[in-house]
């Protein structure tokens, strides 16, 4: 890692894979909003881009893979309480894995205006910063240090 300038980011069983599963809200909160204004993933992506500006969060699933993603998902869902937010992504994935299809194969793209992105950069940007406020107290991380872990991780910047 610190040959490609990388932070190394040691971690217990207890915030274990934390980063990937910080990403995963932002992704939950983000196929929210793919449904409530009717885009499509890459539209999404690219308002999102200032945000997450490592990669798009619709793409980011595509390459790792859907049957990756969705038995991470299950995995993590099985260490919170609240697993009801994870059901629609994860039927959306289960059903492309069906379908043998990605996020990108059926992308529509719908006009918006500069004000809904906006709301939706503002919506994902609170939703960035409401997960790093639970993860710091739920983990007891350094604010300062964990912002450094993000940045690194996603370009993140809060």
């Amino acid at each position: 890692l610190k040959t490609i300038n990388k932070i190394i980011f040691n971690q217990d069983k207890h915030s274990a894979f934390v980063l990937n599963r910080f990403l995963l809200r932002v992704q939950i909160k983000a196929f929210e909003l793919v449904e409530k204004y009717n885009i499509g993933f890459s539209q999404l992506d690219g308002i999102s881009s200032n945000i997450i500006p490592e990669f798009g969060l619709f793409k980011m699933m595509d390459y790792v893979g859907l049957k990756t993603m969705y038995n991470c998902i299950t995995n993590y869902v099985e260490m919170y309480d609240n697993t009801k937010q994870y059901i629609p992504l994860l039927k959306e994935i289960d059903s492309r894995i069906i379908s043998n299809s990605y996020f990108y194969d059926t992308d529509k793209r719908n006009e918006i205006s500069n004000e809904i992105k906006e709301e939706i950069q503002n919506t994902l940007l609170s939703e960035v910063r409401t997960v790093f406020d639970e993860y710091c107290k739920i983990y007891s991380f350094n604010k300062m240090i964990f912002k450094g872990y993000l940045n690194d991780f996603l370009g993140v910047q809060i």
